[in-house]
């Protein structure tokens, strides 16, 4: 079953923010592990966080693994929580 993971990023980013936050596009280095959200709003921003489990995946498989880790908690929730504030507080 396909994943809209813009749909996805959009839900978690703003449950974790306590606010909406709309991504434009994301991009996955496969070689570092690291997933790199591009965030329109609250602000203009690119928030990166290590995501090593799905690394060597590609297309429908890695869009599946991001999500599939994402809905879980670990230590990069924390990383998007305080990356997301600072967006936030910077808006205001």
């Amino acid at each position: 079953m396909p994943v809209d993971l813009l749909f996805e990023l959009e839900y978690l980013l703003s449950d974790l923010a306590g606010a909406p936050v709309k991504p434009r596009g994301y991009s996955y280095n496969s070689d570092r592990g690291e997933l790199c959200i591009e965030v329109s709003e609250p602000a203009e921003a690119r928030i990166c966080i290590p995501l090593r489990q799905c690394r060597g995946l590609q297309g429908p498989r890695l869009e599946r693994c991001i999500a599939k880790a994402l809905a879980q908690e670990g230590p990069w929730t924390r990383s998007l929580e305080q990356q997301l504030r600072g967006l936030l507080e910077g808006k205001r």
